[in-house]
């Protein structure tokens, strides 16, 4: 976001253009001469969490990665696994025995929900706002 974060400020919401709030600001970015430049956390991220906390036995965990992966940003990678130009993913490294009727180590991960993956690992959150892909699998409970 285009703000000054100070001390006593962050935490507060940040709104969009039409004055819905986008999420909460939360940090500065104080490693270079660069002022008001700070970070959100997105109000579905922040949704979630709130409904994690709702229930009668406290949080509820959210689900790890069933896997490890790798970008796919490198020519060479890209060609060792035969993956085509034009697709983009993220490629599975190893996966947890939970899921391995599904997925193997070596495959192309390329949607999750709809969503396609870039070769960074990113997914669009709202237009043009990117995230990493597996804030879509914690936003999920075991079992979903």
């Amino acid at each position: 976001i285009d703000a000054a974060i100070n001390p006593g400020n962050s935490g507060g919401p940040v709104f969009d253009a039409r004055g819905c709030v986008a999420g909460v600001a939360f940090c500065k970015d104080v490693r270079g001469s660069i002022d008001n430049i700070g970070y959100v956390i997105p109000a579905e991220v922040v949704r979630c969490f709130l409904k994690r906390c709702g229930g009668e036995d406290g949080y509820i965990l959210s689900p790890s990665l069933p896997y490890r992966w790798h970008k796919l940003e490198n020519q060479s990678l890209r060609a060792a696994h035969g993956v085509p130009d034009g697709i983009s993913g993220v490629l599975l490294t190893s996966v947890s025995p939970s899921v391995e009727s599904a997925l193997h180590a070596g495959d192309v991960l390329t949607m999750i929900d709809g969503r396609r993956i870039s070769d960074d690992g990113q997914i669009s959150l709202r237009g043009s706002e990117l995230i990493q892909h597996r804030y879509l699998l914690r936003n999920k409970r075991i079992g979903e």
